[in-house]
């Protein structure tokens, strides 16, 4: 009788500690920025955190968009250049923020119902790991940050 109490517990210790496997990546902060000239793309800002095992930020995906690009941005000769991206490495427990002036997602065909105040979906996608989804808060594109 006491062996089958102990089972449980001990199996509840395990998922507490994790059970063993890899924690996925997280993402916070999440907003998208609405495009400031109407047909232009808009921009998504977030912050990744790795999980238990490095991987690879891939794509990112919402209705509210017909396509999203990775990007960054980089200084070369006195002057800013956009670069698309084909993925991100994510360190195990790194902390990546995707920001104005940085690394982000332009978002391509925006939908015009979306306002500011609303929330939109955005999934993530990793080569290792879920996907992870999360409720971004939409923002004029003249907002600060």
């Amino acid at each position: 009788m006491i062996r089958r109490a102990l089972v449980p517990l001990a199996m509840l210790g395990l998922a507490a500690c994790g059970g063993g496997g890899a924690k996925d990546v997280t993402v916070s902060d999440a907003e998208v920025r609405l495009p400031i000239v109407a047909g232009r793309p808009g921009a998504a800002y977030f912050t990744l955190t790795g999980g238990g095992q490095a991987t690879r930020l891939v794509s990112v995906e919402s209705p509210a968009a017909a396509r999203i690009e990775l990007h960054s941005n980089a200084m070369v000769g006195g002057h800013m250049e956009m670069h698309r991206l084909d993925g991100v490495p994510v360190g195990a427990g790194e902390k990546i923020s995707f920001a104005p002036t940085g690394d982000h997602a332009m978002l391509f065909g925006v939908a015009p119902t979306l306002k500011p105040g609303d929330t939109t979906r955005l999934t993530f996608r990793f080569e290792k790991g879920a996907p992870v989804t999360v409720e971004a808060r939409v923002a004029a594109g003249t907002d600060a940050h």
